[in-house]
C-alpha cells in the first residue's frame, strides 16, 4: 500500500481531533481508549491515505462493538450529523462476507447490496460475518446518510479471491459513497 503513494511513510501522523473525541465521550458517557486502535486495521490502514490526500485533517476514530443496538446506532448517527464540522470526510471501514467460497460470498453480497440500497437497517443489524463484519457500522453509515438526505451509490464490490486468487477464507468488500 505504501508503494502506491510516494513517501507515504514520511507524511507524519494523522492527528486525533481531541475536542471532538472528548465531546463524543462526554455526550455518550464513554471513556476514550486509544489503545483499542493499536491493532485496529480498519483505521490504521486508511490513516496514511487520509493524511496524504487531506494533509490538514484530523481524525475522530470510532469502533463499534458487536453488541451495539439499533437505538445506539440511531443516537450516534444523529450525534454525528449534529456535531461533525461542515465538509467532514466520514469513512466507515468494514469488511463484508468472510470465510466463504467465492460463489457463497457472491450470493451473500447480493443480499447485502439490496439491503444497502433499500437502507433496511433492521435487517442489516441481524446480519452475521457471512454478510458483514460490523452490522452496526454499516447501519450507522446508512442512518447518517438518511439524516443528511444523501443518496447511496455502490461503486464497487470485490472479493479477495478476485484480487489475489485466494480460494478459501475469502473476504468481500464494497465501496459505497453517499452523495447529495
Amino acid at each position: 500500500l505504501f508503494a502506491a503513494v510516494p513517501h507515504l511513510r514520511q507524511l507524519g501522523t494523522l492527528e486525533t481531533d481531541r475536542e471532538l473525541v472528548e465531546k463524543l465521550c462526554a455526550d455518550f458517557n464513554l471513556t476514550s481508549a486509544p489503545a483499542a486502535f493499536v491493532n485496529e486495521h480498519s483505521v490504521g490502514a486508511l490513516a496514511p491515505f487520509i493524511k496524504y490526500y487531506f494533509p490538514n485533517s484530523q481524525l475522530m476514530p470510532i469502533i463499534l462493538d458487536s453488541y451495539t443496538s439499533m437505538k445506539q446506532v440511531e443516537k450516534l448517527s444523529i450525534w454525528l450529523a449534529e456535531n461533525l464540522p461542515p465538509e467532514s470526510l466520514v469513512v466507515f471501514s468494514l469488511d463484508f462476507s468472510h470465510y466463504l467460497e467465492k460463489e457463497q460470498a457472491a450470493s451473500k453480497d447480493g443480499i447485502t447490496r439490496q439491503l444497502i440500497l433499500e437502507r433496511d437497517l433492521a435487517k442489516i443489524m441481524t446480519l452475521n460475518n457471512d454478510y458483514v463484519d460490523s452490522p452496526a457500522s454499516l447501519a450507522t453509515a446508512l442512518s447518517l446518510a438518511n439524516f443528511l438526505k444523501l443518496k447511496t451509490e455502490i461503486l464497487r464490490n470485490t472479493n479477495s479471491f478476485d484480487l489475489a486468487q485466494k480460494t478459501s477464507e475469502t473476504t468481500s468488500h464494497f465501496v459505497v459513497v453517499f452523495i447529495q
